[in-house]
């Protein structure tokens, strides 16, 4: 089942080539301007800076969900009521649909912007074990990302609105994740915020294990804390699914 929704988003985004190469030429342009800016600023440490760049915008790509906009979109039309009834999880019928695209993105993208950026900055190539425990850790990232998504998403059920849950979880990526910039660069105070946050699980630390930051025993040691934040998420979820118990109220349909 889940395979099947897994190669269904795969096909559904391979019929919008016109869309997939207006985003690989937007990501392109965001790439090369985030490593003239990071050049200028600095010229010692810029090819870490722009090894961090190009690994945080293909985990980027992994991570995409518009769970919010779709739980919200179902909510209004009553289409929920057909997706609550369904032989399979709600929450992992959206993840492996949204996976199916992200996957072909990753590779299309992958397969232009990582030679491009490697040729034009001559960016350092990770050591065997950073990739093993990297890619561990990105595709804990990824369920972990979605898991945050999912669960601020189910909020659309009182709200009947996605815009502000979507608006409030970007918010709190883009601030605590370190997607556009790293958190070496933070102040000590906000640094040690994120440190008591899951965001930074999703971008800064998998990218900082591939980039060969952290010795063994700290990548194990952060692979584990993914797990756990995992595991609160989901506690989260199963209390949020019994407030939605008694509150549901299907609208339209």
């Amino acid at each position: 089942m889940y395979g099947a929704l897994l190669k269904f988003g795969w096909k559904r985004q391979i019929q919008y080539r016109a869309g997939m190469a207006l985003r690989l030429a937007g990501d392109m342009l965001r790439l090369y301007v985030k490593g003239c800016i990071w050049l200028a600023l600095l010229r010692d440490d810029f090819r870490e800076t722009a090894a961090y760049t190009l690994a945080s915008l293909m985990l980027l790509i992994l991570t995409d969900t518009r769970i919010s906009g779709e739980l919200a979109d179902r909510v209004r039309s009553g289409m929920i009521a057909v997706d609550l009834i369904r032989p399979v999880s709600l929450k992992w019928y959206f993840f492996f649909d949204q996976l199916g695209e992200n996957l072909l993105r990753f590779l299309a993208e992958g397969a232009v912007l990582i030679p491009a950026a490697v040729w034009l900055w001559k960016l350092p190539f990770p050591s065997v074990q950073s990739i093993c425990f990297g890619s561990i850790a990105a595709a804990l990232a990824v369920v972990l990302c979605y898991s945050i998504q999912y669960t601020a998403g189910l909020l659309v059920f009182w709200m009947k609105d996605g815009t502000y849950t979507r608006m409030m979880t970007d918010s709190l990526f883009t601030l605590f994740s370190g997607l556009s910039i790293p958190l070496w660069f933070y102040p000590p105070w906000l640094e040690n915020i994120c440190r008591y946050l899951p965001f930074r699980l999703t971008v800064y630390e998998p990218v900082c294990i591939w980039l060969g930051r952290y010795t063994d025993a700290e990548c194990i040691r952060l692979i584990f804390l993914e797990l756990g934040w995992l595991l609160v998420t989901a506690a989260l979820q199963r209390a949020v699914w019994k407030r939605i118990g008694a509150v549901l109220e299907i609208q339209g349909g």
